[in-house]
């Protein structure tokens, strides 16, 4: 008995849409998996030319996780109708987008703002063994003194991107490493228990290594540079304390120098509680952070040669204010504000004064890679006006 002869389906237009749209995805996942979707929508920043060749000192401060809404549930708690740095002349808003298909981590937002690159989420100022130059040795190399505050660990990844280059964040002891032998004029933030064993190699001829906000007042008389981790001081909240250090650390950077100097300032635990979706304790954060904003902010202006910008590495918590005018700390408290545990995509905010400022374009999103871009061409035009 002959079987019978199947028939051949024929390939009709849709199935060769299906197949086509089937092979289109398996090509964007390849991509993904190898971290080059990034390079697909977005690899560097906008092109900007900044002229001004007056910004002998910059500084970049960071509300780690801010977005906008963290700033309006700031002002709802605290009353206020505006913050110390929404007062600075120049608002707009950043992408934050690393080269990896997940929202980015700190590790690879802090190296777009540090070197001007974008790399995959883990990797801090570097990409295979390639390494990307950091705005504080550029600087370093203009003969500017450079120098950074945080509020959580000093080798944190978000800070690890301005003083390191290692392949996955978390390297601590090389971070730790590279920052001791760098050429970084002041370290100050919290980690003692994984500096400690340092102790030695921290302390030398002409670096201090400090463990309270008086001995580096001390050391800053005495030596040249300082290596601080206050885990004290930094760890238990003070309405004033961070301006204090801050204040402190913008006086030790111009002290005895004629060619200006870059400054970091990093409220890391904004991004600490957005985590928890703590936002009464997020908001005690932000509003330390902004007011060590608004003594930097009355310091550049009382400089005509100072650029400040405030900014975020990207947003944490997905935080979300339904009715912004009908909003109250009651139902602020009710609700949780918070949609998520984790980074988003969101664009965050920047805020810009000083030299330079006005030439940042604020009616389209930069991207984060433009703050490195800003900053280098910024240097470069006072060390050229200079020379």
């Amino acid at each position: 008995m002959n079987k019978p002869v199947k028939e051949k389906k024929k390939i009709t237009k849709k199935h060769k849409q299906i197949i086509l749209v089937t092979c289109l995805i398996v090509v964007i996942t390849a991509a993904i998996s190898l971290g080059l979707w990034g390079g697909f929508y977005y690899q560097y920043g906008s092109n900007l030319t900044i002229e001004s060749t007056e910004a002998k000192n910059i500084i970049i401060m960071v509300g780690d996780g801010m977005g906008f809404n963290h700033i309006e549930a700031a002002k709802i708690k605290k009353k206020l109708d505006s913050m110390n740095m929404e007062k600075l002349d120049v608002h707009g808003q950043i992408r934050t987008r690393s080269l990896s298909i997940a929202p980015t981590d700190s590790a690879a937002a802090a190296t777009a703002l540090a070197t001007g690159y974008k790399v995959k989420n883990g990797e801090i100022g570097m990409t295979g063994k390639k390494t990307y130059e950091n705005i504080f040795e550029f600087a370093k190399q203009k003969g500017k003194k450079v120098g950074f505050v945080t509020t959580t660990n000093a080798y944190d990844a978000s800070i690890a991107a301005f003083s390191s280059h290692v392949r996955d964040k978390n390297m601590h002891d090389e971070i730790i490493k590279q920052q001791i032998e760098s050429d970084i004029d002041l370290i100050i933030g919290i980690g003692k228990d994984k500096y400690e064993p340092y102790a030695d190699q921290i302390e030398t001829e002409d670096r201090a290594y400090c463990k309270t906000l008086q001995e580096i007042k001390k050391a800053g008389i005495q030596k040249k540079k300082i290596f601080a981790v206050l885990d004290d001081e930094l760890t238990e909240r003070s309405e004033n304390k961070l301006k204090e250090i801050v204040s402190f650390a913008a006086n030790a950077l111009e002290n005895d120098n004629n060619n200006g100097y870059v400054l970091l300032v990093e409220g890391a635990k904004i991004d600490t509680y957005s985590h928890q979706n703590d936002i009464m304790n997020m908001i005690e954060e932000l509003s330390e952070f902004d007011r060590a904003v608004g003594h930097l902010k009355e310091r550049a202006e009382g400089n005509s040669d100072t650029f400040m910008i405030v900014t975020s590495y990207y947003e944490t918590g997905d935080l979300r204010i339904k009715n912004i005018e009908d909003a109250t700390v009651e139902n602020m408290e009710k609700e949780n504000w918070f949609h998520s545990k984790k980074h988003t995509r969101d664009d965050v905010p920047f805020f810009a004064i000083g030299p330079g400022s006005t030439e940042i374009p604020s009616n389209k999103p930069l991207d984060n890679t433009d703050i490195f871009d800003i900053c280098k061409q910024l240097i470069e035009n006072y060390a050229s006006s200079s020379s």
